[in-house]
């Protein structure tokens, strides 16, 4: 599976650890622990956990999904004794995940038990509908997406009290949000997601789904650029499509495809417009793109190749 996402920046690890010693100065009960979803390396992290002096805590543990608890998202808490004990844990982890978006810590005074069930009604989301689905929020995709899209009293559940989080930005940079303690909140048991809060999860989801199909079906093609970047440009295209009211996954696809092969604005070519303006809810990008020629089609991947070439001589 492809992962959009740059390696850690150098600074990420000095900087959360600056900013741990800081705050526990004036709170010395804080503690920070590393959230890493093993599903991505169950080996590797299982591994790694070993060689931590805390024990690593399964946060679906006490949940419908203990089953699955060793191959689930895991709490371990960093070892902040001293900076350099911090910094080898933190690199440690780092190192492991790569790329991978399966690791952020989070700075709070609760310990790896207490925040584990805390979490407990986030395992899993239900919707309107009555249906449910798993919620990996130890994956920092979802979790990027997820902070933003949560109620006022969701969000003080899940981050509680003073908290911080930080996490990896596609390129690499670190993302840092502090909470601050919601005196009065209602807790609940299940979290339950309206309509409006799983469509944006998903539309943000997107174009993971089709990066990853993009590499399936021709890797080389995208090997070139770093994943921060493809992300950028598939969000871009995706966006674009939407504009001539191409909704379908496949479509999706097809039109990352034509927008890489012939440049992004490749719409702008008159025949290609007027093609993709008769996109309807029964009209799949597959039947119009039959009315563009075949010369047309040359040209413009000729002319972005040329393109390409002088813009990187």
């Amino acid at each position: 599976m492809y992962f959009a996402n740059n390696a850690a920046d150098e600074k990420f690890c000095s900087s959360v650890i600056q900013a741990f010693l800081k705050a526990s100065d004036a709170n010395p009960s804080l503690r920070m622990h590393a959230l890493v979803d093993a599903a991505f390396d169950e080996e590797g992290f299982a591994a790694l956990a070993r060689t931590f002096i805390s024990t690593a805590v399964p946060v679906y543990a006490d949940t419908l999904y203990s089953g699955g608890a060793e191959i689930g998202p895991h709490l371990l808490e960093i070892n902040t004794t001293s900076a350099r004990a911090a910094q080898d844990e933190i690199s440690a982890l780092l190192a492991l995940c790569g790329s991978r978006p399966m690791f952020s810590l989070w700075i709070t005074t609760l310990g790896p038990e207490e925040l584990a069930a805390q979490w407990s009604p986030f395992v899993s989301a239900r919707l309107e509908d009555g249906s449910s689905y798993i919620l990996r929020f130890a994956d920092t995709r979802i979790l990027h997406s997820l902070i933003t899209v949560l109620t006022a009293a969701q969000y003080a559940h899940f981050v509680p009290g003073t908290t911080q989080i930080w996490m990896l930005a596609r390129g690499g940079q670190y993302i840092a949000t502090e909470s601050q303690p919601e005196e009065d909140h209602a807790r609940f048991n299940q979290l339950v997601l309206d309509q409006a809060q799983f469509n944006t999860l998903m539309d943000k989801a997107e174009p993971d789904g089709i990066i990853d199909m993009l590499n399936e079906s021709d890797a080389e093609a995208y090997a070139t650029v770093n994943g921060a970047d493809l992300h950028s440009f598939v969000s871009a295209q995706v966006e674009r499509a939407r504009t001539y009211h191409i909704t379908q996954t496949p479509d999706l696809v097809t039109y990352c495809e034509l927008a890489w092969t012939m440049g992004p604005a490749f719409d702008q070519d008159e025949a290609v417009n007027t093609a993709l303006l008769q996109v309807t809810p029964t009209k799949r990008l597959s039947e119009v793109l039959q009315l563009v020629s075949a010369k047309v089609w040359e040209r413009l991947e000729v002319q972005h190749q040329t393109d390409t070439a002088n813009a990187n001589p």
